[in-house]
């Protein structure tokens, strides 16, 4: 890692705009509608340059400015069997823009999202839970024109699920984390094979590579 100058701290503007809807169904149910605009500027913002030098990180404060915005939306349902529905997603648009150039910044994806459902059954006590996470595509840092990984993440999806047992004050839970078996292409870090080579390289990773996994556990509440 180089650090070409001495490092300022890092300055923001924020702008939030939020509206909020709750909605009663004849039938019982519940919806929630939380909507989010927002945006954020930054000036001396603190960047890596992957470019310059692929056998170096170059740390300095940006000479130009950064802009974050985007649009959030969650949605919430709960019915009047127990169901309950959880829907978000975010829309980001990120930018640096440098001598009136403007780019894309690496490991930001332009869309995330997340998503949960769960069901309790009264006999015997137990909930299930579906629940996942959405991520986009990413610019990914190459070590120059001859790298032969791609440029860009794939699209990620990421699927949980638990089961929760209570009686009394014991829970019991398990699951099964990482369901599609989500993991980062074998290649996704240069010089694997060699991690104290100068060809070493993990900057380009852009997700854990915990593939699928299972879990127990018990959970005991002190009144």
């Amino acid at each position: 890692m180089v650090f070409t100058e001495d490092i300022l701290p890092e300055k923001s503007w924020n702008v939030n705009l939020n509206w909020n809807k709750k909605i009663y169904s004849k039938y019982g149910a519940i919806y929630d509608v939380d909507l989010s605009v927002f945006k954020t500027v930054f000036s001396n913002r603190i960047l890596p340059d992957y470019d310059t030098n692929p056998n170096q990180i170059i740390y300095s404060n940006l000479d130009g400015k950064s802009v974050t915005q985007g649009l959030t939306v969650n949605t919430n349902g709960v019915f009047a069997s127990g169901l309950k529905i959880n829907l978000g997603a975010t829309f980001i648009d990120s930018k640096i823009i440098e001598n009136n150039i403007s780019e894309t910044p690496f490991l930001t994806e332009r869309f995330s999202g997340n998503y949960k459902i769960s069901y309790p059954f009264y006999k015997p006590n137990i909930t299930v839970d579906l629940s996942g996470t959405l991520i986009g595509p990413m610019k990914l840092p190459l070590l120059g024109p001859l790298d032969p990984r791609a440029p860009y993440s794939p699209f990620i999806h990421i699927m949980n699920l638990q089961t929760t047992y209570k009686a009394n004050d014991v829970e019991i839970y398990a699951g099964i984390k990482n369901i599609l078996n989500f993991r980062p292409a074998a290649n996704s870090i240069a010089g694997a094979s060699d991690p104290f080579g100068s060809g070493f390289d993990p900057s380009y990773v852009y997700y854990s590579n915990q593939g699928i996994n299972g879990f127990l556990g018990v959970r005991y509440h002190i009144k």
